[in-house]
């Protein structure tokens, strides 16, 4: 997948193709980011977490305390994959940030999050991921403005129009046969955009539906239909929905997009 982290320091122990990747690996983020993940390609040392994350300001000043620092930090099964979570004070409009005191993510700076790399047994120096802020997502995800097209080497390019939450979408997005089996995938590459999709077998004749969960989630914790800023007076949201899209002039086929 690619990514714009960029190497500081020496990390004798770990190859560059081992090097932590982070995501969203876009240049720029909203200002509401919610939550970033950071994997390291296997496992490391858990107790890492925090003391081996750093968050900074263009300004060099830290900011570390803008993230949640919960005790033992948030982990995949196998221990690869840490996920950070910004204070929800500084994301939600309306919540106190209570202990916490350093400022949020600002529109137009440009920030430099920090892993130590002897922190978590995974070498030696350390690894950042530099980005700019851009303005706020607080919009429900809608997949019926999704638009989709046929590489010319056989990919499929999922234009989604924001930064979807990389593991939420592999857990919360399927795609399936015209008789509802479902296709194996990768995701080749995380755009800023959207997913340039794989299939592990080679796609099928006919159509193929792309199913998507209603706990899809956007980098900012905005839900299909159901956006993170939540009100109390909010119309319920569609329990299902459906559109057909052609995938250009050059194929007979279509895409469904449809939710539950």
């Amino acid at each position: 997948m690619a990514t714009d982290n960029s190497q500081t320091g020496e990390a004798a122990s770990f190859a560059a193709s081992q090097m932590p990747m982070m995501y969203p690996a876009s240049q720029s983020v909203p200002v509401n980011l919610l939550r970033l993940h950071i994997d390291f390609g296997g496992q490391v040392r858990l107790t890492g977490w925090p003391d081996g994350i750093r968050l900074f300001g263009d300004d060099k000043i830290d900011i570390t305390d803008a993230l949640f620092q919960g005790p033992g930090g948030i982990w995949s099964h196998d221990g690869d994959v840490l996920t950070v979570l910004f204070h929800p004070g500084v994301v939600k409009t309306g919540v106190g940030l209570g202990a916490k005191s350093a400022p949020g993510l600002e529109i137009g700076r440009r920030y430099r999050l920090e892993i130590d790399l002897s922190a978590f047994g995974a070498g030696e120096g350390a690894v950042s991921k530099k980005f700019t802020v851009s303005d706020a997502e607080r919009s429900p995800i809608d997949p019926e403005s999704w638009r989709l097209r046929f590489t010319e080497h056989g990919g499929l390019h999922l234009v989604t129009g924001r930064l979807i939450d990389l593991m939420s979408f592999q857990a919360n997005v399927g795609i399936l046969t015209s008789d509802g089996t479902p296709i194996a995938y990768r995701i080749a590459r995380n755009v800023e955009d959207g997913f340039l999709l794989e299939p592990l077998a080679g796609w099928p004749d006919g159509p193929i539906t792309i199913v998507v969960d209603d706990h899809l989630e956007d980098v900012c914790g905005n839900r299909p239909f159901e956006p993170f800023e939540r009100k109390q007076t909010a119309p319920q949201k569609p329990s299902f929905w459906q559109k057909t899209i052609p995938i250009g002039v050059s194929t007979d086929r279509h895409l469904s997009v449809a939710g539950h």
